[in-house]
């Protein structure tokens, strides 16, 4: 707390308030000015008197006369509800022969908020280090005037322990005395106060006006030269080792604790004759080393080193913050950018499922038709019977719908599933194909309504049955002569759902001729594991008839 190569002179704290809610620290600052520009007129040197030069020392800016004798230091941190101010008054002082000492008055402020706050005032000095020869006379104790010209400010409030205090001492009298005790043993004191009684002549040993002079706000000094005023004071006490009397000096230390017993002994107690014995100026010394020159733990100062470091960690701090909000933001935009992605792509889902659904609803519409035409076909085939109904179906349903021979072929795959099935390679006979429409879907029809039970059934005469049923004929396979070709038998060779097949069983139109719409050629077999009649090929293969033409 206090440098090493300086002694201490004066310390002090206590309260300020602005009385009209007007902003205490600029009172403050005022009563440091005026104390500078007198001690500026009594020793000789100038300082500016602007306001707006006080007003920046304020703000933290320095102020130093012309010579460079005097600066005044400053820093200024602005809290969430209030300000910490400090500033230092340092000023050289010489005198011939003597080494050169520098007095520092160190004013802190930490503010509660606008107009109320705490200040705290070091007075310090050092003669030069290392200087051989003799020392400028050793300062007489005296409270700072600065500390009067805060006193004399209208502007500003000074308290103690929720009092206004002076620089003079209290004199009390009989009517006095429960007032006195209440303030001396109320638990929250924390600045000492010192009683000095008179003895019976009505003569206090110590001069009450020149130790409050010396300790300031640093003790409050009660007195009277009424021995009765005294003796009233005392009856207030109900444990004798508190009481003062006979021209003693007591110092009742802070926060007392009047009802324990012995508490008297943590309240110094100097007698008439040791005052007597040592003298007034002994006692008062040290009573103001121990008060007003000594720093305990609880008078903690406010520093420009300390506002200072309030600055430095408020600007990390507000680093910190900035670069938190920084990293915030970015994850925010990072976020927004994945939302609005997935908001797109959800839209994007959306759609592609409207799509779906309305393709779907178009399958199942499709689909409806299709079953319809079936169930309507069936029916029709059902009642009228015969070739010709077969005929009329399909002529119906060619000049309703506008099929094509793929189409009927996957029309008939749909509607018999588990009777009949292409191969690959007898779907893609299929783009080839011109055969007429009507006679095509006689011909798919008779293979699932006749020849799929024969097989299904394992009849034993498949042709006779269904070449009586049918007006297509069948035939179990080739000739022997196409069987012996080897070139030949491989065109009937297929493969279905990867096993190997032969489609050498075919039906065929009673026209023979090639070029004749009425020209049916359909090449299948009967797939045992699926039991369907697999269609392999619906063109004419060659055969050692056709080979000869």
């Amino acid at each position: 707390m206090i440098d090493l190569d300086r002694t201490m002179f004066f310390k002090a704290r206590f309260e300020i308030e602005a009385p009209q809610g007007e902003d205490v620290l600029w009172s403050l600052v005022l009563s440091v000015r005026d104390w500078s520009l007198r001690k500026a007129r009594r020793d000789g040197y100038s300082l500016p008197q602007e306001m707006r030069v006080w007003s920046k020392l304020k703000s933290g800016e320095m102020l130093e006369s012309p010579d460079g004798s005097v600066r005044l230091y400053a820093a200024l941190h602005h809290g969430e509800f209030a300000q910490t101010w400090a500033c230092q008054h340092v000023e050289d002082q010489r005198a011939p022969g003597c080494a050169p000492r520098r007095w520092i008055t160190e004013v802190g402020f930490e503010g509660h908020s606008v107009d109320r706050g705490t200040v705290s005032i070091i007075t310090m000095f050092s003669d030069m280090p290392g200087y051989i020869g003799p020392l400028q006379p050793a300062p007489k104790p005296n409270v700072p005037k600065l500390i009067a010209s805060m006193l004399e400010n209208d502007r500003l409030v000074c308290t103690i322990d929720g009092c206004e205090f002076g620089l003079a001492p209290v004199e009390f009298l009989c009517s006095d005395a429960p007032g006195i005790h209440e303030r001396l043993a109320n638990p929250y004191r924390e600045v000492p106060a010192i009683v000095i009684s008179p003895t019976r002549a009505g003569e206090c040993l110590i001069d009450p006006e020149v130790l409050a002079s010396q300790l300031g706000p640093n003790a409050t000094v009660f007195y009277t030269v009424d021995c009765g005023a005294m003796d009233a004071l005392n009856a207030e006490f109900e444990d004798e080792s508190l009481r003062c009397y006979g021209g003693a000096v007591r110092v009742y230390a802070p926060h007392p604790h009047f009802g324990i017993l012995g508490d008297g002994f943590n309240h110094r107690f100097f007698s008439a004759a040791d005052i007597r014995g040592q003298g007034a100026e002994y006692y008062m010394a040290i009573l103001r080393r121990a008060l007003a020159e000594d720093v305990l733990a609880r008078d903690t100062s406010v520093r420009i080193e300390d506002v200072n470091r309030l600055n430095r960690n408020a600007g990390k701090e507000f680093a910190f913050k900035r670069r938190a909000e920084q990293i915030q933001d970015m994850a925010l935009d990072q976020v927004k950018e994945m939302l609005d992605e997935a908001d797109g792509l959800a839209r994007l889902a959306e759609d592609e499922c409207d799509a779906m659904r309305e393709e779907l609803r178009q399958s199942r519409r499709a689909n409806h038709d299709l079953e319809a035409r079936i169930a309507w076909l069936e029916h029709a085939l059902d009642s009228q019977g015969g070739s010709a109904a077969e005929d009329g179906a399909a002529t119906a349903i060619a000049g309703a719908y506008e099929l094509t021979i793929p189409a009927i072929a996957r029309l008939f795959v749909s509607a018999f599933p588990d009777r009949i099935d292409f191969s690959e390679r007898g779907w893609a006979s299929l783009e080839d194909c011109r055969y007429e429409l009507r006679a095509f879907w006689s011909a798919l029809h008779s293979m699932c309504t006749v020849l799929y039970p024969l097989y299904r059934d394992g009849a034993a005469d498949k042709i006779g049955e269904f070449n009586s049923r049918s007006r297509f004929k069948f035939a179990r396979g080739e000739g022997p002569q196409t069987r012996a070709n080897s070139k030949f038998m491989r065109e009937r060779e297929d493969e279905y759902r990867g096993r190997r097949l032969f489609i050498e069983p075919h039906i065929c139109s009673s026209v023979g001729d090639p070029n004749s719409p009425q020209f049916i050629r359909i090449y299948f077999t009967w797939d045992e594991e699926t039991e369907r009649l697999v269609i392999g090929d619906t063109k004419h293969l060659t055969n050692c008839t056709t080979r000869k033409l």
